[in-house]
């Protein structure tokens, strides 16, 4: 989708699994790459490990790995993020005025640790304001399919008020209730309510799947 000088998508099985650091643009790479009309050269992917760490990303940065990390952001026009899932929630934003988005890597631990909200505040010291974000939340595995044991749903039940039925957990309301106690506009959240597991369009390792799809956001002007 491409809108107010935003492009942003996400891939699927259709392209095959999504990797980065192939180093050339071949297969899937190239194949969605191309779709979306964007080089690889331009496109700065994470290393991701479930991490707290929250990047800027700067222009001498376009095209490299960031490692250890599992959000970043940018004010670079021309410069793409990417944001690699197979069950975790991936989440895009933006603003249109402000000129900045970012993309967010939050599965189990990111959401427990409130890392959606940790990044936010991180882009938000930049004098950008939450309520004038635009959210994507992307493909992701649903509270129906995603149970955990016993001493971790107990550990969530402490910390969160909604998203926790049983041991079932769903990291996509979890999230959303998050950004909306920072002041973000219900009307700015756009959801895909597409379950990875349940979908075959989508990589889900909890189904034995081994690959990802991604998620590309960046600033076109």
């Amino acid at each position: 989708m491409e809108n107010d000088g935003v492009k942003y998508g996400f891939s699927s099985k259709v392209f095959g699994n999504i990797d980065f650091e192939l180093g050339e643009e071949r297969g899937g790479i190239r194949d969605f790459l191309g779709k979306m009309g964007v080089k690889r050269r331009d496109v700065t992917v994470m290393n991701q490990v479930h991490s707290d760490e929250v990047r800027e990303v700067l222009g001498k940065d376009k095209g490299r790995v960031i490692k250890e990390c599992d959000g970043m952001f940018t004010k670079e026009v021309g410069l793409y993020l990417a944001v690699r899932c197979a069950d975790c929630l991936p989440v895009l934003f933006y603003d249109e005025k402000k000129r900045v988005c970012g993309v967010v890597h939050v599965g189990r631990r990111g959401t427990y640790k409130k890392f959606l909200k940790k990044v936010i505040e991180a882009v938000c010291e930049k004098g950008i304001k939450v309520w004038e974000l635009v959210f994507v939340f992307g493909p992701c595995i649903c509270a129906k399919c995603y149970q955990v044991d016993e001493r971790i749903a107990c550990e969530f039940k402490k910390k969160f008020d909604v998203g926790i039925e049983g041991r079932n957990l769903d990291i996509g309301l979890i999230n959303k209730n998050e950004i909306l106690k920072m002041g973000a506009k219900e009307g700015n959240i756009l959801e895909f309510e597409i379950c990875t597991f349940e979908d075959e369009d989508f990589f889900s390792y909890r189904k034995g799947d081994e690959g990802e799809f991604v998620g590309l956001i960046g600033l076109t002007s």
